[in-house]
Parts: C-alpha cells; structure tokens; sequence
C-alpha cells in the first residue's frame, strides 16, 4: 500500500535523480560525482543557454533574409539555405563530440629542453573527442615513477596538445628553472605531453576511452 513514507522516498528519489541530470547536461558524464559546486553548475548552464540562443539567433536571422519562394528567389539564396542547413546540422553534432574531463585528472607537460620543464595542473579540462584517432595508438601507460609523480592512480600519457579545447590551470610547478629564468609566455615549448587519469575514487570513465587508448589493461 502506498502511504506517506512511500511518497516521501520517491519524491526524494525523483529529485536527486533530477539533480544528476542537471548536473550531466552542465558537465557531461557522471559530473555529479566529480566534485562541481551547484554555483560552478549554474554558471556553466547559463553559458550553455546563451551560446545555444546566439546560436540559435543567428541562423534565424540569416534564414529570414532568405527567398525561397516565388520569382524573387535566386541561386544563391537556396545555395546558402543548404550551407545554413548544414552549419545547424554541424552545430548540434558538435555538442556531443566535447567532453568535459573530471576535475584534476590531468596535467599538461611543456618540455622547454636543457633540462628546464614546467607542469600545470589543470583544474578543468575539455578536449575534442574528434582529434583523437582509433587507428593508432594514442594513450600509452604511465610507468610507477611517473604515477607516483602525478599523485597515485594510474595515469596514461599522450603526445601534443591539438585536443584540447579549453583549460583552466589550477597550479603551476617549473623544474630547472632559477627564479630570474622563468619560461617567457611567448616561449614555445619543445614537446608538449597531456597526462591522463581516467579512473579514481568516485568516477570511472575507462569506458568511454577504451577505443583511443590502443594499450592492454593487463
């Protein structure tokens, strides 16, 4: 028999269930469990909201200046309603090929040579799925000294930063350098490696990476 109690343990089901799913449409898979702030994500959804209504704005102004119907309509106004067309096909594909890493699960390594390197940690981290290729190897496993060095767990590494589509640095650490000799902002690094971390206490997110990783998890 449903009673009171019964109502109360749904509607608090149905609430944290609707919380997980905010949270996931502001910061992708599992967000809930990786440490945002209800602050950090209304601010992204806010964000969210205006892209996607300029977006939004912009290919209905564009369309409405278009004819295309009557002796009026011309060429190049049905050329440029398939290219609209197709930007708005493009735009909300795009959606889906961003992915928002979990806080603190990577580190950007800039090699500046002789010695001389600097390390960010980056507190929030969105890459292109897009860049990354399954038809080579792209991930390869960090070895013990390099996982302990990045704070324990296991950590895979990757060669150039061409996926990342937005950072923001947490801390900043620079090895071999004095303190009047510090990389220049303008200095392009040698090499650049990203260091990943895909599984930790709270989130897993193995799977969504198992096709990009090309190494054995034995």
């Amino acid at each position: 028999m449903w009673d009171s109690i019964d109502e109360a343990e749904y509607n608090r089901e149905q609430k944290d269930k609707f919380v997980e799913d905010i949270f996931e449409i502001a910061f992708g898979y599992n967000a809930i469990n990786r440490d945002f702030s209800y602050q950090e994500v209304l601010d992204e959804l806010k964000v969210k909201v205006v892209d996607a209504y300029k977006n939004t704005q912009i290919l209905e102004a564009l369309q409405g200046e278009l004819v295309l119907e009557g002796e009026d309509a011309t060429e190049e106004d049905y050329e440029l309603s398939e290219r609209l067309n197709r930007l708005e096909k493009e735009l909300e594909e795009s959606k889906s090929n961003f992915y928002e890493m979990p806080k603190w699960s990577m580190f950007v390594l800039e090699n500046y040579g002789n010695g001389k390197s600097t390390i960010f940690e980056c507190k929030r981290t969105t890459i292109d799925l897009d860049e990354l290729s399954d038809d080579e190897e792209i991930f390869s496993k960090c070895d013990a000294s390099e996982n302990k060095r990045f704070g324990g767990g296991q950590w895979y590494e990757m060669v150039g930063n061409y996926c990342i589509v937005s950072v923001e640095y947490g801390s900043t650490t620079n090895y071999g350098y004095t303190d009047d000799d510090d990389p220049e902002e303008d200095d392009d690094p040698e090499e650049t490696i990203l260091y990943f971390r895909f599984e930790s206490t709270g989130w897993d997110i193995t799977a969504d990476f198992q096709k990009y990783l090309g190494v054995s998890d034995e």
